[in-house]
């Protein structure tokens, strides 16, 4: 028998058994990096070492998806590079300014996240050796592809593009052309350009525009008239947009322009825009480029008022353009014509609206901005609940009422009955006699201080004005936080507080035009003051504060005294302070916003302590003292 063969395999080396058991393993994925800017790490370097992935002066290397976070304030003395790769910025709350030289972001591919950033005073590029494109775009310009630009809580104020070629001067805040653009909860304030100073949206799809304002735009400075023709807050050129809760108001330009494809409008506001060429609508305007490329409209339950010269207008007919009209306010607009050498007054409604009339709306405020209603508005509790979203410009749920408010802001505000406080400069009384302030109360429900030696029924008045009523570019170029305008008994004394930081400037309303005299103003209660008795516009630039401060009230020393059982009802807007007499105490509110001393009129408190003159209340959890000759006690309160 001849014997058994043996197996000749040979057992594979130990190398080859690694490299094969590695190739097996899943693939770890790249890790993103998240690179800080400090004293060692610029920002141009960061996005140079997030662009390359690998660590550049001072920054470390990044990883595919990186994180650019900001620690303090920049001011550019260069031209940042070119964002190149997908990257967020958490700007952390901090600011870059372009310093009116330098283009702030050019953005040649993605996708691009900027979150919680102020982008300011950028100037868009306008090299010659450029193509036409890098002229647009104040504080962004982005070109590239289908991958999103996503802005989130961000701010855009004072950025410019100069040049009066209309092609060559648009996107003042933001030029986008054939991205996904997003931006939420975000303020265009004071932004410039030919064409488009607020943004640009070219073959870019708005796939959401949401809980944002755009205020205080114009074109810019060299425009022609016929780029101020086309002079737009903002543009949608040619694709798809969704807008929901934005508020477009006080623009020296037409509100919204589409130019093409579809924009489906929801809850919005858009009021008092002028656009400065005569006949234009300064509110919301269809436009036929050509014949393929026409602009179509859906709008839902929005508000839209005071626009000059039309509230909504297009190229073509109404029941063309306008292809969803549901539940909307537009007041009615007064043409004056003259007949037989007669001025004869006529109300035209546009946009055939289901509703007209006086929407009631308040002064702008808050950042993203409103209008909110005054009590008895037609927009109250009338919107179509099938179109309704979940929360208002503020983040605020919908509805509070039987149904959702029309316009970007949910719920109104009541006049106040009386206006308290201790020197009595600043009372004001529903019954008091002779011509009560217009704008008083709404002024300081705002967060201002006025102050009227003889009271606000005493013949005096304040009211907010914006730019146009400004007039002088130098000022406006500056740019400027507030303003308020004061005229009547001016002569008995009185008196502006802002609640922000900075330097007052008077113009004297005796010259024409207006001088410009600097104000010795004052700090109190960490508000920026200023008296004076001469008729005239107060106005809070940035820039210093005054160093002056004014004396601090005189606490009363009176014992208090704990009780139970009692409740208190304030009889108006009430000062809330932080002992008897003492200072207004700030805090925020329930809903997430910073009130300057102020409690409502008409809310029910419980009271914990007391003197002869003050209860101490709780005001959801906050805990301070109101007068007690301004309240209305409920209970055991002695």
């Amino acid at each position: 028998m001849m014997p058994a063969k043996h197996s000749s395999i040979v057992a594979p080396p130990r190398v080859f058994v690694l490299i094969l058991i590695l190739l097996l393993l899943p693939i770890a994925p790249v890790q993103a990096a998240t690179i800080t800017v400090n004293s060692t790490c610029s920002l141009a370097n960061a996005i140079t070492a997030a662009n390359t992935d690998t660590a550049t002066g001072g920054c470390q290397a990044g990883s595919g998806a990186d994180t650019i976070t900001l620690t303090a304030n920049i001011t550019l003395s260069a031209a940042l590079p070119n964002i190149a790769s997908n990257i967020t910025i958490e700007g952390a709350g901090k600011s870059i300014s372009g310093n009116n030289t330098y283009h702030i972001f050019h953005i040649a591919s993605g996708p691009v996240t900027i979150n919680n950033l102020t982008l300011t005073k950028g100037k868009a590029r306008n090299r010659p050796d450029t193509t036409y494109a890098d002229w647009d775009g104040g504080a962004i310009h982005a070109v590239f592809g289908s991958e999103a630009l996503t802005i989130n809580k961000s701010r855009f104020i004072d950025n410019f593009v100069p040049g009066a070629q209309c092609a060559n001067g648009t996107g003042g805040a933001i030029f986008a052309l054939g991205n996904a653009l997003t931006i939420r909860d975000s303020v265009f304030r004071g932004n410039r350009a030919s064409t488009s100073p607020g943004f640009y949206a070219g073959n870019a799809t708005i796939t959401e525009l949401r809980r944002s304002s755009f205020t205080g735009h114009a074109h810019a400075d060299d425009a022609t008239t016929a780029c101020k023709s086309y002079s737009t807050a903002v543009i949608n050129l040619q694709h798809t947009a969704t807008i929901s809760n934005v508020t477009v108001s006080g623009n020296s330009a037409t509100g919204i322009s589409v130019f093409g494809g579809t924009t489906s409008i929801y809850h919005s506001t858009i009021v008092d825009n002028k656009n400065p060429v005569h006949g234009l609508s300064g509110g919301l305007k269809q436009t036929m480029l050509s014949s393929t490329s026409r602009g179509r409209v859906n709008l839902y339950n929005s508000i839209i008022a005071d626009n000059l010269n039309h509230n909504c207008v297009g190229d073509e007919d109404l029941n063309v353009w306008l292809t969803a009209n549901v539940n909307n306010l537009i007041k009615a607009r007064i043409v004056e014509t003259e007949e037989n050498g007669e001025i004869v007054r006529t109300e035209v409604i546009d946009c055939n609206p289901a509703l007209s009339g006086d929407p009631m709306l308040a002064s702008y405020r808050g950042a993203p901005g409103y209008h909110p209603f005054w009590q008895g508005s037609p927009a109250i509790d009338v919107g179509a609940s099938a179109h309704c979203p979940s929360t208002d410009i503020r983040g605020i749920s919908r509805p509070h009422g039987d149904a959702c408010d029309l316009g970007s802001y949910e719920g109104f505000i009541s006049p106040p009955l009386a206006i308290e406080d201790d020197d009595d400069e600043d009372l004001h009384t529903a019954d008091a006699p002779g011509t009560p302030c217009v704008y008083c109360a709404e002024l300081i429900a705002s967060g201002l201080r006025l102050k009227a030696r003889n009271g606000f029924n005493s013949g005096v008045q304040f009211r907010r004005v914006d730019g146009g009523a400004i007039g002088d570019q130098s000022l406006l170029a500056a740019g400027f936080i507030d303003a308020v305008d004061v005229y009547g008994w001016v002569e008995q004394g009185v008196g502006v507080c802002f609640p922000q930081s900075g330097r007052l400037l008077f113009l004297d309303a005796a010259f024409s035009p207006r001088a410009q005299v600097p104000l010795d103003g004052y700090t109190q209660g960490g508000m920026t003051c200023a008296d004076f008795d001469r008729p005239g516009t107060v106005l809070l630039l940035p820039g210093p504060a005054p160093i002056r401060t004014a004396p601090a009230q005189q606490a009363t020393t009176a014992r208090a005294t704990p009780v139970s059982g009692c409740m208190v009802t304030t009889l108006g807007l009430l000062r809330f302070r932080d002992a008897p007499g003492g200072a207004p105490l700030r805090y925020t509110d329930p809903w997430g916003r910073q009130e300057n001393g102020w409690l409502p009129s008409t809310v029910t408190l419980t009271a914990l302590e007391r003197t002869a003159d003050w209860f101490k209340v709780d005001y959801y959890g906050t805990r301070g003292w109101v007068s007690a000759h301004h309240v209305t006690p409920q209970g055991t309160c002695a």
